[in-house]
């Protein structure tokens, strides 16, 4: 088994853990020491990457590096709590949408990132690029 980086963030503790590892189920991943200060019986695993909800111990994990995040499934009053993760997803995906909105406006000349003292606007190619591989690395 190949050995790929998994981040792993709880919102019920605040922490993010880092591992290397070669595992490739649920059962094998949360049993690991270093998942027992995020995880509980109580926890929603999701992957960030592909929004899967890791349920059964059988559950394959992605081959490559992947991001997870573990959300409580119940409150303490057993009502539902909202799913943060799928809120955290949504909102990435909104961002990244209104991103390439505002980049593809650029491109075309209707926006700008610096404007000279005569009043015309322009992007330099860097800042372009730059602002592309930000967009990739969200």
């Amino acid at each position: 088994m190949a050995i790929r980086k998994i981040v792993i963030y709880s919102t019920k503790t605040g922490r993010a853990v880092s591992l290397e590892t070669p595992v490739s189920t649920w059962a094998e991943l949360r049993s690991m020491s270093e998942m027992s200060s995020l995880l509980n019986e109580s926890m929603t695993a999701t992957i960030v990457e592909t929004k899967t909800q890791l349920v059964d111990g059988d559950s394959i994990l992605p081959t490559g590096d992947f991001k997870l995040v573990l959300t409580p499934t119940k409150t303490k009053a057993g009502t539902e709590v909202i799913d943060v993760a799928a809120v955290v997803l949504r909102l990435k995906e909104e961002f990244n949408e209104a991103f390439n909105r505002v980049m593809e406006e650029i491109e075309e000349g209707e926006h700008s990132t610096e404007i000279e003292s005569s009043g015309n606007s322009s992007v330099s190619s860097d800042q372009l690029q730059a602002l592309k591989n930000f967009s990739a690395n969200l």
